[in-house]
């Protein structure tokens, strides 16, 4: 069976559905790959009530400033954080979802 017929057009959807939905630099799972320092200070973000400044970061965290900006810094080139406002934010993480293909009772049609 050639892929012209309508699986074929249904795995054409599918497959541009994934290509324009652009993944994040990262993943939950790569947050247990950081080194310590990135790892306690990404915890600290996860957990915060509240959006937290580099400076009452470093009080949290019993740290200097200067080591917490150079750690903010590194995560933030990796895609983990960013600073908006002087508040430090996690981004946004990439999540697996399905792809459910639009128009597909129109396409049995073609059967």
């Amino acid at each position: 069976m050639s892929g012209h017929g309508m699986f074929g057009r249904i795995g054409e959807q599918v497959q541009q559905a994934e290509a324009a939905t652009a993944a994040p630099a990262f993943t939950i799972s790569d947050l247990l790959d950081l080194p310590e320092a990135q790892l306690q200070v990404a915890r600290a973000v996860l957990r915060a009530p509240e959006l937290m400044s580099i400076s009452s970061m470093a009080a949290a965290l019993g740290l200097e400033e200067a080591s917490v900006t150079d750690t903010v810094g590194a995560l933030s080139m990796r895609g983990v954080v960013e600073v908006n406002n002087g508040l430090i934010k996690l981004c946004a993480a990439h999540r697996t979802s399905r792809v459910s293909p639009g128009g597909l009772f129109s396409l049995l049609g073609d059967l």
